[in-house]
């Protein structure tokens, strides 16, 4: 149920939004009457609590407003004031009832409750609802199809009522219960499920079209004629066991471009281009590397639904298949193979635990999973394929190899030899490069900072090749540039001014080996604290990998897990700078540990942002309420730009975070 609580005085106010959300209330607040105006205008409530004297408009006045542009939401005026004539006042402008402050807590959450029930009783629709041979009678509580009697239980006839009177809106499954179900039974979004079956199953029997539309990741609406027509009277759940092969073959050729490995890509034009380029290498790989994960996620839901045509499916390996086929939803939306992710969601809705199958329902399962596998089976490698090593040796040496490296770019040929002499006692690794082969080094070696001359005779300018090396690296279009420490004699402010702009750390010549080492230590030591960290949660290790590949181009140290009870430990031990959060986890909900997160003293300003499946509006503002500073939908990895989205929004987000340690975020 959705409260709106309009109340200028903020500590009354968020005793009041605590009780009532402890009672499973959904609340929103406003501390004038404009802005309560406002949010009664724009958005639709179940309850308004109403303060009597408000700043900017009153409570009379907001009343009264309403009450003229014919909103019949229940209003319970809150009012120090114990005179009649106030009282009289705001009734007469159309409150439904009044309690005078200070009140009791158990008092003011009865009357809500009675209110709410009130509102449920009285139906916004006045007179016979009506959906093609299927007619509602509010007024006798009777449900009829073909002047016959259907016979419904109170759930099953409340559901049917709520669509028929809000034809054109859409309900996911927590606005469903909250409108249907009382706060103490706590019920989960499973329930609505199993009840939609059932009255659907009525309805079929009773020869109703299925009037209820599903759409997948958003909620529930009624089904509209033109819609009906189009569908004559078949399922909107499943393909006829005929179509199944065309639907196969109709995936294959759709995404047969979804998973195209880019041997040689064409050049890149713009910034936008190039964030495609590489958001679609690191799609592929990762595909390859989870192929088998996929796999065995099918084989899942496969061996499930052949054990429930046998009737002799565990509770426990349907729910092992429930989850196998969420996973995999998530996983094939991120690859962009929406017709394989769309079948998976499908798979996933009816194999819930609770949920009692016919036959039929079950004949129809086993030609879905034979839709999904023939859709991907042109797109498995024909053979594994183990991960890449990305790292290349750094110096000859099994004594150097995991030194810091650093690629001298030195016009003095003796001062190089000297510091590469030198540099095992400075616990560093130099390799020598020359102006014409720095930038093929650069990628071949990775090094972790430049030392770099700018006095270069021509045709060789030092200016010219700086420019180029604070580049991002053409190897990795997302890279950021080495930090670069540059020699100069030139001691000129315009020389300085321009190192600085580039992002380089000038150093006068002429220079001693120590000086030189410890500023080479010095701009390491900056660059390993400013190294970001984060941490991702989630049970799809397709998205941990998909997201770790994406990220370490940026040299982002990442931290993913896909056990929440392992939540709080890995939080303490990696101390990341952004937290991203799967809505849905095992046992518990994504939000749930966005709650924990803030209401601890030490994490409670960690920037969080969501990564979901869903893009029901209910279930963003459930994360936003939670305390997300951001919410990002999977189905939008494949898109052009989703790729560079997500980076900036990450990269956005530990900006401010590096700007404003300890500060709470700004969405």
């Amino acid at each position: 149920m959705q409260i709106l609580l309009v109340e200028d005085d903020q500590p009354t106010s968020a005793v009041l939004a605590a009780s009532l959300r402890a009672q499973h209330y959904q609340v929103s607040t406003a501390f004038d009457g404009a802005a309560g105006l406002e949010l009664a205008q724009q958005f639709e409530y179940d309850l308004i609590l109403l303060d009597l004297e408000l700043p900017k408009l009153g409570g009379i006045g907001l009343c009264q407003a309403l009450r003229d542009q014919s909103c019949l939401t229940p209003i319970l005026l809150l009012t120090a004031r114990e005179g009649s004539t106030n009282l009289v006042l705001g009734l007469d402008s159309g409150a439904d009832d009044y309690m005078i402050k200070p009140f009791d807590l158990a008092e003011l959450l009865a009357r809500v409750r009675a209110l709410l029930r009130r509102a449920k009783a009285t139906p916004a629709t006045a007179g016979l609802m009506t959906w093609n041979n299927l007619c509602l009678d509010p007024a006798s509580h009777e449900a009829r199809v073909d002047q016959q009697v259907l016979h419904l239980t109170p759930k099953e006839y409340a559901l049917l009522e709520l669509f028929l009177s809000k034809p054109h809106r859409v309900f996911s499954r927590s606005a469903i219960l909250d409108r249907l179900w009382n706060p103490a039974e706590a019920p989960g979004e499973e329930t609505v499920s199993t009840h939609i079956k059932c009255l659907r199953q009525k309805l079929k029997a009773a020869g109703v079209a299925n009037p209820i539309k599903t759409l997948h990741g958003i909620g529930y609406r009624l089904r509209s004629p033109a819609e009906l027509e189009a569908k004559a009277g078949a399922s909107d759940l499943l393909p006829p066991p005929k179509q199944v092969q065309d639907l196969a073959q109709s995936a294959s050729s759709a995404q047969s471009g979804a998973l195209t490995v880019l041997d040689s890509p064409p050049r890149p034009t713009s910034a936008a281009e190039k964030a495609q380029t590489v958001g679609q290498e690191i799609t592929t790989r990762v595909w390859l590397r989870s192929a088998h994960r996929l796999k065995a996620q099918i084989a899942t839901i496969e061996q499930a639904v052949t054990a429930l045509s046998q009737h002799c499916l565990p509770p426990e390996q349907q729910q092992q298949a429930a989850e196998a086929a969420h996973r995999l939803a998530g996983s094939l939306g991120i690859f962009g193979l929406q017709v394989g992710s769309e079948l998976a969601r499908q798979l996933e809705d009816w194999l819930q635990p609770q949920i009692l199958l016919d036959e039929a329902q079950i004949v129809q399962l086993q030609d879905w999973v034979q839709a999904l596998q023939c859709s991907l089976s042109p797109l498995w490698p024909t053979a594994p394929t183990a991960p890449t090593a990305l790292a290349m040796p750094r110096c000859s040496g099994s004594q150097t190899s995991e030194l810091p490296l650093i690629l001298l770019i030195l016009s003095d040929a003796q001062l190089s030899q000297q510091l590469i002499d030198a540099a095992p006692t400075w616990g560093l690794c130099l390799e020598g490069a020359t102006p014409q082969t720095a930038q093929a080094q650069r990628c071949q070696s990775r090094p972790d900072a430049i030392l770099l001359d700018l006095d270069w005779p021509q045709p060789e300018p030092g200016l010219a090749l700086l420019k180029q090396l604070m580049q991002p690296d053409r190897c990795t279009d997302l890279a950021t540039p080495q930090p670069t420490l540059v020699l100069s004699c030139q001691d000129s402010l315009q020389n300085r001014l321009t190192v600085a702009e580039l992002g380089g750390v000038f150093l006068q010549k002429p220079v001693a080996l120590p000086q030189i080492f410890h500023a080479i230590t010095h701009i390491l030591e900056c660059r390993l604290r400013q190294a970001d960290r984060v941490m991702v949660v989630d049970d799809d290790p397709t998205v941990l990998s998909w997201i770790s590949d994406l990220l370490q181009p940026l040299e982002i140290k990442v931290t993913g897990i896909g056990d929440p009870e392992q939540f709080w430990p890995t939080l303490q031990s990696s101390s990341p700078d952004l937290l991203i959060l799967d809505i849905e986890l095992p046992l518990l909900k994504g939000w749930q540990l966005c709650q924990m997160v803030r209401r601890d003293l030490e994490w409670q300003h960690l920037p969080i942002l969501f990564l979901s499946n869903h893009s029901d509006p209910q279930q963003i503002d459930q994360a936003f309420q939670a305390g997300a500073d951001d919410y990002f939908s999977k189905s939008n990895f494949h898109q052009p730009s989703g790729t560079a989205d997500l980076v900036e929004r990450i990269l956005r987000r530990l900006k401010r975070a590096s700007q404003h340690p300890g500060q709470a975020q700004v969405p």
